[in-house]
């Protein structure tokens, strides 16, 4: 809502290129230190301290370093019984920065130094740090029996998923958001812990081969449990409360666990060409977000939720005719003990903060139609295709003042997508695609809405056998994105106003070489 020249400065805002010249004090600021080398608090004065002194863009930085590392093996332990191992690594390290005021700040350093933290007083705007990382191990042994009509696999899965999160906020040279970060200079602590998820997963599966093959059942079981532990500084209250010492580092978790996740599906085939397709499924996960759940600093431990489950149905038709193919599916999935993301404005930054609410039950239904045609006009050179979904997702126990029946935010009921691709020759490949997303709720309350947008897309693929003499094992790829440049918001903070805009158009390429 609001005017033009509202959204047109909302839309296409962006961070400051320098510093802002209302940011620096015409006094440079009076740096007095003890004799320890600290700085006298009752006679400071910082430099830059302006509501937009936190704007400057090189104060603003996500970084992620991930190496995923795995090893397999596939073997025959006899003549019909097969197995598979995986294993694998991945090493996650990350970090993200976002400026802190000095008002801001003040207040809880004014805190934390009063609860005896080794503290420093603001100098000015504060280099906002947030680490993450950790690692992720485990193993897959997958079995797989062939008999006369049935086809067994049975296994299991393993994890380690360790996951450290610290937040501080340090000093900068003179108080400037363009300074050097001071690391010995910490201003206020509010996190430092670290995660561990440990999975256990058992499964068996069983594909039966009834009426010479046109019928085929699976059967399947799983059962899954996951050991939860979190050990830190969860918030600022394990630091300090009301200026005086806090709870101090805390051991909080809880396991979750379903010993019962049955599948059955069934596929009936009518000819050669036409099928019938019908499935249930039992699912059981961690929490969303179990991390902001157990990272909420109170004095006592949090009451271990239950473990998200659902229970989906879908029953279909699909066909593979001579120049197009299709598929449509309807289902119906229902969630119980589900956590729903949402936001508040943090009164501090006004921005949106993440936490996520009990929001009991709730239920989707709906379809989804797929297709692939090429018409022999073309010589199969020229081929479309399209997939029309259908979902209606609305809560069941409803929460505070949600009504059950309220729609679920940021669940579009309608998204489309089609495209068009043509290969005339083996070594050029060209796409263009669209894709609609129906409009949403951003809210559980559906009080606000974002409107409905189509983004168009396209990409050219060059490579293989070509006449031009490039390498058979080079390839390369050309992408285009919001081909023409739509102006709409396409992200919203789930249960607030704040939203943000669509990429404008953005062009990338990609060089392949294969070995």
């Amino acid at each position: 809502s609001g005017t033009a020249a509202t959204f047109e400065a909302d839309y296409y805002y962006s961070y400051s290129d320098s510093i802002p010249e209302g940011c620096i004090s015409a006094d440079p600021g009076v740096y007095d230190f003890n004799q320890d080398g600290t700085i006298d608090d009752s006679d400071f004065t910082p430099v830059f301290t302006g509501s937009n002194c936190t704007s400057y863009y090189e104060d603003r930085i996500n970084v992620r370093d991930d190496k995923l590392y795995s090893l397999q093996l596939n073997t025959y332990l006899t003549d019909n019984l097969m197995f598979t191992g995986t294993a694998y690594l991945e090493d996650k390290d990350g970090y993200g920065v976002s400026p802190d005021s000095y008002s801001n700040t003040l207040g809880i350093y004014t805190d934390q130094a009063a609860a005896g933290l080794d503290v420093v007083h603001p100098r000015g705007v504060q280099y906002g740090l947030s680490s993450v990382g950790g690692e992720r191990k485990g193993f897959v042994a997958d079995f797989s029996l062939e008999l006369e009509n049935n086809h067994i696999e049975f296994g299991a899965w393993l994890e380690e998923d360790t996951y450290n999160r610290t937040q501080q906020r340090l000093n900068k040279t003179a108080g400037s958001a363009d300074g050097d970060v001071i690391w010995d200079e910490v201003a206020y602590y509010r996190r430092d812990y670290t995660s561990v998820r440990d999975t256990t997963q058992l499964y068996i599966k069983d594909t039966i081969s009834l009426m010479d093959d046109d019928l085929k059942l699976e059967v399947g079981l799983k059962s899954l449990s996951v050991d939860y532990s979190l050990d830190g500084y969860r918030d600022y209250n394990d630091y300090e409360i009301d200026g005086e010492a806090g709870y101090g580092p805390q051991s909080v978790g809880g396991e979750f666990s379903n010993h019962f996740l049955p599948s059955i599906g069934a596929v009936y085939a009518l000819n050669d060409n036409d099928q019938l397709f019908a499935s249930y499924s039992k699912n059981f996960a961690l929490p969303s977000g179990t991390d902001d759940i157990y990272d909420n600093a109170i004095s006592f431990e949090a009451d271990t939720p239950e473990g998200e489950e659902a229970d989906n149905f879908e029953l279909g038709y699909r066909t593979n005719q001579e120049s197009f193919n299709a598929a449509l599916a309807l289902f119906y999935t229902r969630f119980d003990n589900r956590l729903f993301a949402s936001n508040v404005i943090n009164p501090a930054t006004g921005q949106p903060e993440g936490f996520y609410i009990n929001g009991g039950a709730s239920e989707a239904y709906g379809f989804e139609l797929s297709g692939v045609y090429q018409p022999e006009a073309f010589d199969k050179e020229l081929y479309f295709n399209a997939n029309i979904s259908y979902k209606n997702a609305t809560l069941v126990d409803g929460f505070g003042s949600n009504p059950a029946g309220s729609r679920l935010a940021d669940s579009p009921e309608w998204l489309v997508t089609a495209g068009i691709t043509y290969e005339p020759t083996e070594w050029i490949v060209a796409n263009v695609s669209a894709k609609y997303t129906g409009s949403r709720y951003t809210d559980y309350a559906e009080t606000y809405t974002m409107e409905s947008f189509t983004l168009v897309s396209a990409y050219l693929d060059l490579g293989g056998i070509n006449p031009f003499g490039m390498p058979e094992n080079v390839s390369l790829r050309f992408n285009v994105d919001n081909l023409f440049d739509e102006e709409v918001l396409s992200f919203a903070f789930i249960g607030s106003a704040f939203y943000r805009p669509l990429n404008p158009r953005n062009f990338q390429a990609s060089l392949t070489v294969a070995f």
